[in-house]
């Protein structure tokens, strides 16, 4: 389902270029769920917005459903993401004067979902949080929150899950909660990347990188 193909990735701060991701090789089958790992500046969120299509590869491809993402112009990604991803971020992202319903149902209108205020309540059923859907982010915690981004992520039905660090400002009661949720989600058939330093949150496939070179792979 995911091929990617002698990646590298720099940046450039000044004068100066960083050379972030190294020749990264891999394949993601459909339906996997697979867990990146590795400390801080490894290369994680990197590789996760080169698979979401924020950004694109100075070198290399990335193949998802037969279509090479890394090839398409900007609108054409966007709309690609609108159609088959759903995006986690580490950062949340609500606006706060809008109910929590109301910020899910965001995401439902622009990616054209029928039915959109039954899709948002359903995904927000989902996390556990439809009893919540009037609130405001203000009166929600963090974990809370963070289960609101997911709701958001997934109204759309999406086919690939990306989650960059989504439990990197939460206590371990509620780290461990949103990784069930979303092995929880990976058993409806999604295909799921989870991204985090927290190396006994890691599940099933486990890939870690370490300055911006897969060193090794297991199971768990």
């Amino acid at each position: 389902m995911i091929l990617v193909e002698n990646v590298h990735k720099s940046y450039v701060y000044g004068k100066q270029r960083s050379e972030v991701l190294h020749g990264i090789n891999l394949k993601i089958n459909k339906g996997e769920f697979v867990t990146l790992t590795g400390p801080s500046g490894s290369g994680k969120s990197t590789l996760l917005n080169l698979l979401a299509g924020i950004d694109v590869p100075d070198q290399g491809k990335i193949v998802i459903d037969g279509k090479e993402i890394s090839k398409l112009s900007n609108e054409e990604r966007t709309k690609w993401r609108r159609e088959n991803l759903g995006y986690i971020p580490q950062f949340f992202y609500l606006i706060p004067f809008l109910s929590v319903l109301e910020n899910v149902e965001i995401t439902a209108r622009l990616t054209k979902v029928n039915n959109f205020k039954e899709a948002s309540l359903e995904a927000l059923e989902k996390v556990g949080l439809k009893d919540k859907a009037k609130r405001f982010p203000s009166e929600l915690s963090g974990g809370e929150i963070q289960r609101v981004a997911i709701a958001r992520a997934i109204v759309h039905n999406p086919k690939i899950i990306i989650a960059d660090e989504p439990t990197a400002f939460l206590d371990l009661k509620n780290k461990q909660n949103i990784v069930e949720i979303l092995l929880k989600i990976w058993n409806e058939g999604k295909t799921i990347i989870l991204a985090t330093h927290d190396s006994f949150l890691a599940k099933k496939r486990i890939i870690e990188l370490v300055d911006g070179r897969i060193i090794g792979e297991k199971y768990a």
